[in-house]
């Protein structure tokens, strides 16, 4: 394995997993090998591996990363695109809480949003996450990767929020300020403990694992 690893070599491991096996067994087929290829491509160009002498693939220390870590690979690649854009002073703190808002973990994460507000609510985050020194890269960053309306301003309003929390802001406040453009906050199980929240201190983790292993790589 010191010399790395062929393309042809990671799908012929693949193809005899476990997880194929379970595949075929309920009438699927094996891995899309253009699929695949491209997927190893992609992983190539955001540094989560590198192609060496004869095309064989080596692990770099952001893939290791990825490998070691419990966080989707997609995670940190929509970290290491917003990372490589920015400016070493860029690189905060409160940038790397609004960076971890752009996880796939993250976005499972429920924040009540007025999507009704097609203006004020968005406006109002952005800017707030604007008055914070975020980026324009970062907050950009934001509006990528979307599956749903209004996603982009539920990760504004959530590394808003966040931003709140570790400034002391107590959890009333933190609440009306959640409340502000309307909808109920909480619902019948009362109060989301935004800061107790361990996908928040895990992914802003490990945005800063990332930038670590992009100065090693």
């Amino acid at each position: 394995m010191g010399g790395g690893i062929s393309g042809d070599e990671i799908i012929e491991f693949l193809e005899s997993s476990f997880g194929v096996f379970q595949i075929r067994q309920t009438g699927g087929g094996g891995w899309d090998r253009h699929g695949l290829e491209h997927g190893l491509d992609d992983l190539a160009r955001h540094g989560l591996v590198e192609r060496g002498e004869g095309g064989r693939f080596h692990l770099t220390a952001l893939g290791r990363l990825a490998g070691e870590s419990a966080v989707e690979v997609e995670t940190l690649i929509r970290a290491v695109d917003c990372l490589r854009a920015l400016r070493a002073e860029e690189v905060t703190d409160p940038a790397l809480i609004a960076i971890a808002q752009t996880s796939v973990e993250l976005d499972a994460v429920y924040l009540p949003i007025n999507k009704r507000s097609t203006q004020k609510e968005p406006q109002h985050w952005m800017g707030e996450l604007g008055r914070q020194g975020i980026s324009h890269a970062i907050l950009a960053n934001l509006r990528r990767n979307v599956t749903e309306q209004m996603q982009d301003t539920a990760r504004a309003k959530k590394a808003a929020v966040c931003l709140y929390y570790v400034s002391g802001m107590n959890m009333e406040e933190i609440e009306n300020a959640v409340g502000q453009f309307g909808g109920a906050f909480g619902g019948a199980a009362g109060p989301i403990p935004i800061g107790d929240s361990p996908h928040l201190r895990r992914a802003a983790d490990d945005c800063a694992s990332v930038r670590s292993a992009l100065c090693r790589s």
